[in-house]
């Protein structure tokens, strides 16, 4: 019997490793969301609830600038793709009944869109943070017209300087303004956010929005790399992806121990022989 009731245990512990590991995977996860006053954000509101990585993301963003993918065909493309980097939003956030003022900002933008794709799930891959991935890639996709705030540009964060840009603008072409929000502002990113996309809507700018939340963060990734460096580390770095593989891995092999150990216990138990009640002593 006690063999026997060593199931449902089993199955508890089971129940509870892989409640710990989706845990674990998700406070490591941070969310990114693409949306934009035209209906070219795929159909309507979109979720990716895979694990994704900056970069796809910030392709995805990307494609929205091209006509074709817009619905309506008669619709003009898009002007404009602001890209925001911030730090303030996690994952496991994004359950919580009590949220961030970031998120309800951002819930309350992405909700008053014309479309949009949300990617709950987004982790760091190649030992490059999420915020540094989004960064080369719009740099490598295309040639930045301005950018405020991130690494290996000159002007720091300004939101009124981003504001006068985005009124001044007007091009025949789309352009890309990339903004990495601080988390030393005196403005919550969702606040931030929102003076950015009201001044888009005044001045008619048909845009296409991104936000990529880096919990991770410019200034502590560069500070790690360079202790890194500075001590000669050689040991491998591992990632988000990196961490939850092997967690995941660990509790495979623990779930195989736990399954030996039940299985051998009813094996012992089947070949146990115990005599039965009325069974008769055998004659010496």
């Amino acid at each position: 019997m006690a063999m026997v009731a060593s199931a449902p245990c089993l199955l508890l512990a089971f129940s509870m490793l892989i409640a710990t590991v989706s845990a674990h995977s998700s406070s490591a996860m941070a969310p990114a969301f693409i949306w934009s006053n035209l209906r070219c954000v795929d159909s309507g509101q979109q979720v990716n609830y895979q694990v994704s990585d900056a970069r796809s993301v910030t392709r995805a963003a990307l494609e929205q600038l091209d006509m074709k993918k817009c619905l309506d065909e008669s619709e003009k493309p898009a002007d404009l793709l602001v890209a925001f980097v911030g730090s303030e939003v996690r994952s496991v956030e994004l359950s919580n009944e009590l949220s961030s003022y970031t998120v309800e900002k951002l819930k309350g933008l992405i909700l008053a869109s014309n479309s949009s794709l949300s990617f709950p799930y987004v982790a760091a891959a190649d030992g490059i943070s999420i915020g540094s991935d989004v960064v080369r890639t719009l740099q490598d996709s295309t040639d930045l017209v301005a950018a405020f705030g991130c690494p290996g540009t000159l002007s720091s964060l300004s939101v009124l300087e981003a504001e006068n840009y985005v009124v001044s603008t007007k091009a025949e072409h789309a352009q890309v303004l990339l903004l990495c929000l601080s988390s030393s502002a005196l403005e919550p990113e969702g606040q931030v956010v929102q003076r950015i996309l009201s001044k888009l809507e005044e001045s008619s700018v048909r845009y296409v929005a991104l936000y990529a939340s880096d919990p991770l963060g410019f200034e502590s990734f560069y500070a790690s790399k360079h202790r890194m460096l500075a001590s000669n580390d050689t040991k491998p770095y591992c990632d988000d992806v990196c961490k939850t593989k092997a967690t995941l891995l660990e509790a495979i092999f623990v779930v195989i121990v736990l399954l030996m150990i039940l299985i051998s216990g009813l094996c012992c138990m089947m070949g146990i022989q115990t005599p039965l009640r009325f069974e008769k002593p055998h004659e010496s």
